[in-house]
């Protein structure tokens, strides 16, 4: 069992099912809606007095008649010990134990799966299946849960991974209806009755009891304020829970617990934080991986390298006859059917030099070259026509800056209709502007584009940090300078969200740092890793560099805490990218797949062979 704080005991066998982190997050939400649920009543005995049930120990109160026996030998012998300990309240007395039945030997949880129920509300329906079943647990009665769309008023006795699995994965496109009662209520009449009969047989000349205690069935709904009031007459008691839309507190929902002799109780329940609540409804235990597919006419150029988009949604890669590969991929393991990949052929004797998207993730821009002449191509939604283009001339006398040879994508950063940034392969910052392409930086080690800027970290010494922004009116370019975070030149340089960088200063040693404070953080790899990106997912542990290891099998976090492994190749890795935008790995095999890692989600949500025609 886990080791949780003393405020989740009650429900530690309960929560013992979900990973610790989960098990933290989801018990602060049953440990406040306990406080509206309240303890499960019991009921007053039959004849209004307490049936005897034998012995319960020894205790210091008690009538006289059940005294223990050395304390009676006590009064014959040392009577004036056996007067101080009377008055002392020190005299030991045989305890009676009672019979207290439950209120109920069966609890019922009904859960709404309709459109009013997806998302956060389905965070309080698993937070109350645990609170539900431990109450029930506790009071010694019986457990049951279904869903009130469910046409064959299936019921589940058990709480397991499996069932709140099963629990998450059911939904309905509508809303509880009265015929929904309708059939619950005659299936739950003819569950207890059955249930009943069979107490009653198995009782030595048993009268009526069972019956009694079918009668007394507990029965929730948990579920959506107007499935409540359709299924009014099902459910003894209900929590009612809809999306809260109080703008000071917009992560929660508001929850209403009431029933039958009960006050209606009502309060704004906090979720716990995004990404747990996302991994909690999408896979809390993290055994979803995403499936197989085959994309067929998507094959890579052997030296292709992953451009993620700055929507971190879809993927670039330089196709093996000189298209562009655009992959949608998944945001969740459980998807099925992963998007298609489109392809686009640049026109004429044109090659692929560069890939981006416009600011806001309207638009895909596609950088193309024919010998000294590069094109800007504004592709389609999807990615797979060419809806206008522009070209640009070289300012310069010096070679091209992209060659045939060369399959690698360079990132391309438009910050305005006519003004974008990209690096060519020889380091150099290019800057495309008007119908002219110049340099603005030599020797420039990674770049990145950010919601409305774009950074670079050149190989100076000290490394200069340079930002470049736009005017308001979008025609002018300006750029802010920053000196480094630390002294001496360094050997390559990686960017990653939210302002993070990692520099190496040494074959085995990066410097991570937030360029906002400069505060950073060394870590060593091993020989024969490639570090590929820089993250800080590690919560107290801090930022880490994401690499991949000398094998080239396996793609680690790598931290003050040592290597921890994301995922594992089938085949050795070829090319592996970290997103800026979001939280995902992609790399290609040498067998020819493609996989993207998510690291909010743990687990692999695409998984594809890349085939030809």
């Amino acid at each position: 069992m886990i080791a949780l704080p003393r405020a989740l005991a009650p429900w530690s066998a309960a929560l013992a099912i979900f990973p610790r982190e989960i098990a933290l997050s989801l018990g602060g939400v049953v440990e406040k809606l306990s406080l509206l649920v309240g303890p499960r009543p019991r009921a007053a005995p039959e004849g209004g007095a307490d049936d005897p049930d034998g012995l319960g120990g020894i205790g210091r109160r008690g009538a006289y008649e059940r005294l223990l026996a050395t304390d009676w030998a006590l009064a014959e012998e040392v009577p004036d010990e056996f007067l101080r300990r009377a008055a002392a309240a020190e005299l030991l007395f045989v305890e009676r134990a009672h019979r207290s039945p439950a209120a109920a030997r069966r609890c019922v949880a009904l859960f709404d799966a309709g459109c009013d129920q997806l998302g956060a509300p389905r965070v309080v329906h698993l937070a109350a299946l645990v609170l539900l079943a431990q109450r029930a647990r506790d009071a010694g009665a019986s457990f049951a849960w279904g869903v009130l769309q469910d046409e064959a008023c299936a019921l589940v006795e058990e709480v397991t991974a499996a069932s709140v699995l099963a629990l998450l994965g059911r939904r309905s496109a509508r809303r509880p209806s009265e015929g929904d009662a309708r059939r619950w209520r005659s299936a739950l009449e003819a569950a207890g009755g059955a249930g009943a009969a069979r107490r009653a047989g198995g009782a030595a000349g048993g009268t009526g009891a069972g019956a009694g205690s079918a009668a007394a069935a507990e029965t929730w709904l948990i579920g959506a304020p107007a499935a409540a009031r359709a299924c009014a007459e099902l459910a003894s008691r209900r929590i009612e829970v809809e999306d809260g839309l109080d703008p000071r507190a917009p992560a929660g929902v508001a929850v209403r617990v009431a029933g039958a002799g009960v006050a209606p109780r009502e309060v704004h329940l906090a979720l716990p934080p995004a990404d747990v609540a996302v991994r909690l409804l999408r896979d809390p235990f993290q055994v979803a991986t995403a499936v197989p597919t085959r994309a067929a006419g998507a094959a890579v150029a052997p030296a292709s390298n992953i451009v993620f988009g700055q929507d971190g949604r879809r993927l670039f890669l330089y196709g093996e006859r000189g298209a562009l590969v655009t992959f949608p991929f998944p945001q969740s393991p459980r998807v099925v059917t992963p998007p298609k990949p489109r392809l686009f052929c640049p026109p004429g004797n044109q090659r692929l030099a560069g890939v981006g998207q416009t600011q806001g993730h309207r638009k895909t821009m596609l950088l193309t070259h024919d010998g000294g002449a590069l094109f800007v191509h504004e592709m389609s939604k999807r990615g797979g026509a060419s809806v206008r283009s522009a070209a640009f001339a070289s300012a310069w006398g010096g070679p091209p800056p992209f060659n045939d040879v060369d399959t690698k994508l360079a990132l391309l950063c438009p910050l305005a209709e006519r003004l974008l940034l990209c690096c060519d392969p020889r380091g150099r910052l290019l800057c495309l502007a008007g119908s002219q392409v110049n340099v603005l930086q030599e020797r420039v080690l990674a770049i990145a584009h950010r919601a409305s800027d774009v950074v670079a970290i050149t190989a100076d010494d000290p490394p200069r940090l340079l930002t470049f922004a736009t005017s308001p009116d979008g025609a002018a370019l300006k750029v802010k300078e920053a000196s480094g975070p630390r002294r001496g030149g360094c050997e390559g340089a990686v960017l990653g969200p939210t302002g993070l960088a990692a520099l190496q200063t040494s074959p085995l040693e990066w410097a991570v740092t937030r360029l906002q404070d400069g505060a950073d953080r060394r870590v060593s790899v091993r020989e024969g890793d490639e570090v590929i990106g820089v993250d800080d997912h590690g919560g107290a542990a801090g930022p880490g560099l994401i690499v991949v290891d000398r094998t080239r099998t396996r793609v680690e976090r790598v931290g003050a805490a040592g290597a921890e492994t994301w995922v594992t190749a089938d085949a050795p890795i070829a090319h592996a990218s970290a997103s800026v935008a979001g939280p995902q790995v992609a790399f290609t095999t040498a067998a020819g797949t493609l996989s993207v890692y998510s690291i909010a989600a743990r687990a692999l949500v695409l998984r594809a062979a890349l085939e030809a025609r």
